[in-house]
């Protein structure tokens, strides 16, 4: 999935959850692309090679495999989320976002461009799934975004007018 859907999936996920701002959460839903992709992004303006829009792995560099096996590893995320639980309790949620985008991107996926590497390093099982660049399936995907936020746009609105409608009923009965 791009980095994009994976962003706003984890404000999806968060928006009736927490507090915070739901634009920092989001990240939380994008980082395993931001310590991979982001990074050779980067080292891409920097030394101006240009690695996107390329299909090949012979194109990338050796390193983003390594960093994209650490970071798109449930195993890794979850003895990450392991340590956070011993350290700090209320931070766990954290994960939440990073965990959603591996769940993600286990079937969205191809084995012939980076397959996401769920079991690293216990295993290099993975699946080969439909690409998430599929024209049909960006446009189902963006299209279930709005959706799901329009209903959770919909959803706090009812629920903000139905909490003011209550104070309306107890000032009236007091």
């Amino acid at each position: 999935m791009d980095i994009f859907a994976h962003y706003f999936w984890a404000v999806a996920l968060y928006w009736g959850l927490r507090k915070e701002p739901k634009w920092w959460l989001g990240i939380s839903g994008a980082l395993p692309d931001l310590l991979s992709f982001g990074i050779l992004f980067a080292t891409a303006l920097l030394t101006g090679t240009r690695y996107f829009g390329s299909t090949r792995a012979a194109d990338f560099p050796q390193w983003i495999y390594s960093a994209y096996d650490v970071t798109h590893s449930l195993v890794i995320a979850l003895a990450i989320m392991g340590i956070i639980a011993l350290v700090s309790r209320k931070h766990i949620y954290l994960m939440y976002g990073w965990i959603l985008h591996i769940l993600c991107d286990i079937p969205t996926h191809r084995t012939s461009f980076f397959p996401t590497p769920f079991l690293w390093p216990i295993s290099s099982f993975h699946v080969s799934g439909i690409s998430w660049a599929e024209p049909w399936f960006m446009v189902l995907n963006w299209a279930a975004i709005a959706g799901t936020f329009t209903w959770l746009a919909l959803r706090e609105r009812r629920l903000r007018g139905s909490a003011v409608a209550k104070k309306a009923r107890r000032r009236r009965a007091a």
